[in-house]
This record gives C-alpha cells, sequence and structure tokens, in this order.
C-alpha cells in the first residue's frame, strides 16, 4: 500500500503482545508518512469492558431467567392460594348455612374472650350483627349481671374443662328465658372455645 502510495490503516499483535496501530498516507510531491502507534493499553481496556459487558449481559439474563421462574412460582402461590381462599370460602358458606339452621346459638371465642364466629341465633335472641363478631362483647348483651354470674364457667372452660350451666336471660323485647350454655374448650386452639346456647323454657 505503501508502494503504491495508498492511504492504508491497519493494526499488528507483535509476539509480546504489543499492539501497534500503522497508518499510512501519501503525500504528493514529498513521498509517503506511515505512524505506528502502540495501543497496546487501549485495546485491553476495550476488550475488558467487552469481556465486562458479556459477562454483565450474562448475570443480567440469568438474573431475568431467575426472577421470571420466581414470578411463576409467585403467579402459581397466588393461584392455589385464590383456590384455598375460595374453598374455605364455600365451606365457611356451608358451615354457616348448617349453624344458622340449627335451633341454639353455636359461637367460638379464643383465650381473650374475643369472638371468632357465632350463628344467626344471637341475631334473633339479641339483635346482634354475626358479620362482625369480634366487636361483641358477652359482658354487654347478657348484661353485667348474668355475666358475673357465667364468668366463673367460661374460666373453667378456657382451662379446657367442657362445662354445662343453666341461668336467666333477657332477650329481644325484654323477655326472660331460662338458658342452657355447654362450653367445650377447642382441643386444636388451647385458649379457645366452642358454645352451645340453647332455650330450655
Amino acid at each position: 500500500a505503501a508502494r503504491a502510495f495508498l492511504s492504508h490503516d491497519f493494526e499488528r499483535v507483535r509476539p509480546n503482545g504489543t499492539v501497534l496501530r500503522v497508518r499510512g498516507f501519501p503525500m504528493p510531491g514529498h513521498g509517503f508518512a506511515t505512524l505506528y502507534s502502540d495501543i497496546t493499553q487501549e485495546r485491553y481496556s476495550a476488550t475488558l469492558i467487552q469481556d465486562q459487558n458479556a459477562s454483565l449481559e450474562s448475570r443480567v439474563a440469568e438474573r431475568t431467567a431467575e426472577l421470571a421462574a420466581t414470578n411463576e412460582q409467585l403467579r402459581d402461590a397466588l393461584q392455589m392460594n385464590e383456590q384455598f381462599a375460595s374453598s374455605l370460602e364455600r365451606s365457611e358458606a356451608q358451615m354457616r348455612l348448617i349453624t344458622d339452621s340449627i335451633p341454639a346459638l353455636i359461637a367460638y371465642f379464643d383465650s381473650g374472650l374475643v369472638y371468632k364466629f357465632f350463628n344467626r341465633g344471637y341475631r334473633d335472641w339479641f339483635g346482634i350483627d354475626p358479620s362482625q363478631p369480634d366487636k361483641v362483647s358477652a359482658r354487654e348483651f347478657l348484661g353485667i349481671g348474668t355475666y358475673s354470674l357465667i364468668k366463673p364457667y367460661i374460666k373453667q372452660a378456657l382451662h379446657g374443662e367442657a362445662v354445662t350451666f343453666e341461668y336467666e336471660i333477657t332477650t329481644i323485647g325484654g323477655l326472660k328465658k331460662l338458658a342452657r350454655t355447654t362450653l367445650i374448650p377447642e382441643m386444636e386452639s388451647p385458649g379457645a372455645v366452642i358454645g352451645c346456647f340453647e332455650l330450655t323454657f
């Protein structure tokens, strides 16, 4: 190329690893100029950046695949939870249908005396909303006198002893009735109690 007075620009790697850039420029009337530049460090840096970019792209691809797999697992778990929740809702609806059909009051409360469930009988007898059991207070709907009377039996049930007792209650409209309550400890949830409340007269 130099003999033909043609411009050229190429790189050459020497046996010792040095990278040279060779550029030739024809100089009309004055011959030909050739420039040799050591670009070893520049090429090393470029190769290093290229390798790092390739490694980064590989890590990003791996991480993206991991995230996609995790998202798929989360979607599957969410779908299973939705199916489980739907199944629980159906079971709860069936259980409520059954308990609402029983001519007695059925309730479930925990060791903190917080109601978790009660059937429609509580609404019929005391005007209580069954959709918010945790806001109901036995002390309020039974009255302080009746509640004080049955409190020892509640303590017995909370300590794991099934008890049955009778007492007088006042229902909607001020009607006085004789009631029998059976409290049964919940074996799978220590401290929780299932109560069955029925009128005897």
